[in-house]
């Protein structure tokens, strides 16, 4: 026999079914869906921003893409927490977001003037030189770049995010960093 437990979390009540013995109520453990979020939120919030300035060059801009992403997420966490890797649907939410924010500052303009886009300025040349390299880059190899060698994923954490298989990852990652190379000067090439 199984009976309903109603659990109250902010902003949404939760039903676990509990099972019973012989009409005695039963209460099973289930873990706290606010705690696993705030869990998963710290772990995921820094990727998130990293990930949303490589979209956009800029850090108020991607900060607040992260924190949508992780509003969407909290709001459709019962479905999301039940994913293998839940930071994956919130990194496409912020690609998402980047990518609509940028079609709309692409069509508004003030008169004769376009919006401005200032982003901050970058602290070294070095920076300058490796940003301006990946953004001639195809946009694959520039994000799979990006996730591996500057956020640290695994080639298979890369080509879950894209849904290709692994060596489709191994290629764009050697290309872009061949493509790098050329564009820095340098010789030899290190992931």
């Amino acid at each position: 026999m199984y009976s309903v437990v109603e659990r109250h979390v902010p902003q949404r009540s939760v039903l676990v079914l509990a099972a019973t013995d012989e009409g005695s109520p039963g209460v099973v453990a289930q873990p706290d869906p606010a705690e696993s979020f705030d869990a998963f939120f710290a772990s995921a919030l820094p990727g998130l921003v990293a990930y949303g300035f490589v979209l956009t060059a800029d850090r108020a801009a991607a900060e607040d893409l992260a924190a949508e992403a992780l509003v969407r997420t909290w709001e459709r966490w019962d479905r999301i927490s039940g994913f293998d890797n839940p930071g994956a649907w919130a990194r496409r939410v912020v690609h998402n977001l980047a990518m609509s924010r940028w079609r709309v500052r692409r069509r508004l303009v003030f008169g004769s003037h376009p919006v401005d886009t200032t982003v901050d300025p970058p602290r070294t040349t070095e920076y300058i030189a490796v940003a301006q390299a990946l953004r001639c880059l195809p946009r694959k190899q520039q994000v799979a770049l990006v996730l591996h060698d500057g956020l640290g994923y695994s080639g298979a954490e890369v080509a879950a995010e894209f849904g290709v298989p692994v060596g489709t990852v191994k290629s764009w990652l050697h290309r872009g960093r061949r493509e790098l190379a050329t564009r820095l000067g340098d010789q030899e090439v290190k992931p």
